[in-house]
């Protein structure tokens, strides 16, 4: 069997059996379930490059399921890692019925938030740092 092969068969069981893997010929990450922030728990997902593609996005907070879908197709470890946190932040906001009126409140609010979510998933510390490597 060719590396190939096996590269795609092993991306097939990581995505059915664990549905948080992003893989392609650049990349392959396993990103955390679920992430906790204040009093709730987002889970996360992965959605096939079309599908993200046909909706216009390559990562989406959903604050009525309480999702974060990410895009199969984001071929660049940072890029996931940046759509990733732009995700969290959306959910930040929402759960801390944060309204945007001036950016340095809303930074401070969200620095301080982002910093108990790290806090609560010691995972999501171990992602980041393999996107940025």
């Amino acid at each position: 069997m060719n590396n190939a092969r096996l590269k795609y068969l092993i991306f097939i069981y990581i995505d059915l059996k664990v549905n948080l893997a992003i893989s392609d010929s650049v990349i392959t990450m396993k990103i955390p379930k679920e992430i906790k922030i204040r009093n709730s728990t987002i889970l996360v997902s992965t959605v096939n490059r079309k599908e993200a593609e046909r909706d216009n996005y390559l990562g989406i907070y959903d604050t009525n399921e309480n999702t974060i879908k990410i895009s199969k197709g984001i071929t660049d470890k940072k890029l996931l890692c940046d759509v990733l946190i732009h995700e969290i932040i959306h959910a930040i906001l929402d759960k801390g019925n944060k309204k945007i009126r001036s950016e340095e409140p809303t930074v401070d609010f969200i620095a301080t938030q982002f910093v108990k979510v790290l806090d609560k998933n010691k995972e999501l510390i171990g992602f980041i740092k393999r996107c940025l490597k």
